[in-house]
């Protein structure tokens, strides 16, 4: 599967016979896009980032000019995704009359991509929306698969379920006022997702790279994001619930989210939370006979040419691995962990050494 260098496509996957999702991906593609996406629709409501939406309002409400019916801004990030928010986007929606065939458009990162897919499964036991991520992480795994889901506190993730967006507008073109940061933060999942593709196409593109995450073109980016999806999107195929073969892209998760909820979602940002599991994953799978360390160091040397963490501090590890622990317990004593053999080869582990992976927290 090259990567494409089409300035936009779109990429359809059915999960069940009474489901379709239609995915499109390129630069200034958020205006057609979106057209397409709400043709026909009697009334949108959007809920927007306050950062992102002074410059992307006039491009999603000229796209249905006629149908915006109210726009509720949200500040993104962790904290958007708590109770109090998911409760103050359903009392909007109800106390402005939204029906049950109108749509919703979440414009914003991954965390409103969350919080905003949760709403819609719950007002009126589950309203269409619509997804327009502007950060390379959303565009490239948060925004995609219909996992949305809200925090508790010390509990990343704790309440949520499947809901799967009508369609999700990925358009490069809005990355290009983001900090470089959230662009790392991006290669964090496209890192994951590489390894876990088969044949290792998009691995080893990624590898023939020579600069960091603030060196590609937007047509490189849009390739890169496109390639990345299509890849979830084979695994999501036969798997639209996570069940068993969807559960490789929780490759670098379960540290991920430990060490975001042992710091209270504040000292560790989600990307570089995925970066430090990725490599704490290999790393353990080196100590434990099972990756081969030529995979391990492939995989750090990536994590190190995008400017990512792969190490917590020592003094920190007591603390992520005892969330790691109320996970095992919480799952009556199985922690599931995914561990790279290969370039798309994974085993998932339900007998982890917590002693070991503490140990693997910390980059030697």
């Amino acid at each position: 599967m090259p990567l494409s260098s089409d300035s936009s496509q779109w990429l359809r996957e059915r999960y069940r016979q009474e489901y379709e999702t239609s995915i499109l991906i390129g630069d200034g593609c958020l205006g057609a896009g979106l057209r397409a996406a709400l043709s026909g629709t009697r009334a949108v409501w959007i809920v927007a980032d306050t950062d992102v939406w002074p410059g992307l309002e006039t491009a999603v409400t000229g796209s249905a000019a006629d149908s915006i019916a109210g726009v509720l801004r949200l500040r993104g990030g962790e904290a958007a995704k708590s109770l109090e928010t998911w409760r103050a986007i359903l009392e909007w929606l109800a106390a402005e009359g939204a029906a049950r065939r109108d749509i919703v458009v979440a414009v914003g990162g991954g965390t409103i991509s969350d919080v905003v897919g949760y709403a819609a499964s719950a007002y009126l036991r589950g309203v269409p929306y619509v997804n327009v991520p502007t950060t390379l992480l959303a565009q490239a795994d948060g925004a995609i698969g219909g996992k949305v889901a809200i925090n508790l506190p010390g509990a990343k993730n704790a309440i949520g379920g499947f809901h799967h967006p009508t369609h999700v507008v990925c358009d490069v073109s809005t990355l290009a006022t983001l900090p470089v940061s959230y662009l790392r933060e991006g290669f964090a999942e496209i890192v994951k997702v590489a390894v876990a593709e088969a044949g290792g196409e998009l691995f080893e593109h990624l590898e023939r790279g020579i600069g960091g995450a603030d060196t590609y073109s937007a047509a490189e980016l849009a390739a890169i994001v496109r390639h990345s999806v299509q890849i979830k999107l084979d695994l999501l195929r036969d798997d639209p619930f996570e069940k068993n073969l969807r559960r490789i892209l929780n490759f670098g998760h379960t540290v991920a989210h430990s060490l975001e909820s042992a710091t209270g979602y504040v000292a560790a940002s989600h990307g570089s939370a995925v970066a430090i599991g990725l490599a704490t994953a290999c790393r353990y799978g080196v100590a434990a006979g099972l990756t081969p360390t030529s995979l391990s160091e492939r995989i750090h040397c990536l994590l190190d040419r995008f400017g990512l963490p792969t190490s917590v501090e020592p003094e920190a590890c007591d603390d992520v691995i005892k969330f790691l622990d109320g996970i095992r317990r919480a799952r009556g004593g199985n922690l599931l962990y995914v561990v790279p053999r290969g370039i798309g080869d994974f085993i998932i582990l339900d007998n982890v050494d917590l002693a070991r992976l503490s140990e693997s927290l910390v980059r030697p």
